[in-house]
């Protein structure tokens, strides 16, 4: 007789206490992030107090929170800036302002403005916030008038729009002999509202003459333009704000110098005062996943691009370029680790990973019996601080800019697989 082994195939139901007499298997334990970001929204809004100090109240605060503030959360960013008295925010597309709209901002008094080109306005969100006047749309190129006023009638809305003028960045933005004919068709469309006039800064940061040249070319643009009432021009980024008052019209658009950062990168004359100064709001921590002890003339990593030439305790952290960890930070960068209760700085040695680090922490671990496997063993998931919010650690968020031969902005975008803190 030929045994059946259908039972073999068949998927069995779930296991129970009363199926089987014993408990349940327990519940797997969370899986830990790679890294943790930290953003410190009490700093966030000292440094909104420290701008508002140098525009003063009669020039409004625009703070930019595109590309999800930046990367460190635009729905817990934009809300604590909007309670701290920031005027408007702006982002770059629509999609990014339905997720601020969606998070609490469509209750608050702050206007939204979004920068980049807008040819239609679906029903939802955004239009309605649009139709009520709270968000403004931007205008790069004359064929958006009369889309976006064909917009604005199915909707039934009168939409605040701006202007965006080039006026030597050459990266988007309607030509500055334009403005005239593009002011008069929209003060003919009985559906759109000219709220304001714009442009953006090629070198702010710089201490040439382009950036006044830009503020003259923009200046003319709006004589040519006849009489402009109850408009916003704004055109001043962060460096702009902190370098000159003759750049801060109406209204300043401020993105990297509320998180912290950006007078580093400002050379030349400022407008600020010597009590002006800026907290950085970001620290971006990991921990060691592994240590272990190497020989003199052991080789690190692809490449070998570094050799030890000493007994050498070497710390893996679970971060790399995977991650946003530049490739560049490659035996140039430092950590901060944590042991024995306190941060000791540590060399980053061999190439970037894509998802992990090598640290040198023989001298780090020097007071410690690191000889021991119990020792070891104890270190094993200790705190990693691969970005500090202390301006004067070697691996504040702008020296590891500076490595990388970069700038803030790219670094912040870049961290990814990380859960994020804020407070």
């Amino acid at each position: 007789m030929t045994q059946t082994r259908s039972h073999i195939f068949r998927r069995p139901g779930p296991a129970t206490a009363a199926t089987t007499g014993t408990a349940p298997p327990a519940a797997p334990p969370a899986v830990e992030p790679a890294s943790e970001l930290h953003v410190n929204l009490q700093r966030l809004r000292a440094n909104l107090a420290q701008f508002r100090r140098v525009v003063g109240r009669r020039v409004r605060l625009c703070a930019v929170i595109k590309k999800d503030a930046y990367g460190l959360g635009a729905t817990s960013v934009g809300p604590c800036l909007a309670d701290a008295g920031c005027d408007m925010l702006a982002v770059y597309d629509e999609q990014e302002a339905s997720q601020l709209l969606g998070a609490g901002l469509a209750e608050r008094e702050v206007e939204l403005l979004v920068m980049g080109p807008v040819w239609d306005v679906a029903p939802g969100p955004v239009a309605d916030a649009a139709g009520a006047g709270r968000l403004h749309l931007s205008i790069h190129e004359p064929g958006q008038v009369h889309a976006l006023a064909a917009a604005a009638a199915r909707l039934d809305a009168r939409l605040p729009v701006h202007v965006f003028l080039d006026t030597g960045m050459s990266r988007s933005g309607l030509e500055p002999g334009h403005l005239p004919s593009v002011v008069t068709r929209i003060r003919h469309e009985r559906h759109l509202r000219l709220a304001g006039i714009y442009s953006h800064l090629a070198t702010a940061e710089q201490p040439d003459d382009f950036a006044e040249r830009q503020l003259k070319r923009f200046q003319a643009a709006l004589a040519d333009a006849g009489r402009l009432r109850r408009i916003t021009r704004h055109l001043a980024n962060t460096c702009a704000t902190l370098r000159s008052d003759a750049f801060h019209l109406d209204m300043v658009r401020v993105g990297l110098g509320l998180l912290g950062y950006g007078p580093d990168r400002l050379a030349g004359p400022r407008c600020v005062d010597a009590d002006f100064a800026l907290k950085p709001t970001v620290r971006w921590t990991s921990r060691l996943i592994q240590l272990r002890w190497y020989p003199p003339g052991a080789a690190i990593g692809y490449g070998q691009t570094h050799r030890m030439d000493r007994p050498s305790l070497l710390g893996l952290v679970p971060v790399g370029y995977g991650d946003g960890y530049p490739v560049a930070l490659g035996n140039r960068a430092t950590v901060a680790v944590r042991l024995d209760g306190r941060w000791r700085d540590a060399p980053v040695r061999g190439r970037v990973n894509m998802d992990q680090i090598t640290v040198d922490l023989t001298d780090a671990a020097a007071h410690l019996p690191t000889q021991e496997p119990a020792t070891l063993d104890a270190l094993r998931g200790g705190a990693v601080e691969l970005v500090s919010d202390d301006p004067a650690a070697p691996h504040a968020l702008p020296r590891l800019a500076a490595l990388a031969d970069t700038h803030c902005y790219d670094l912040l975008c870049r961290m990814r697989g990380r859960r994020v803190h804020t407070w």
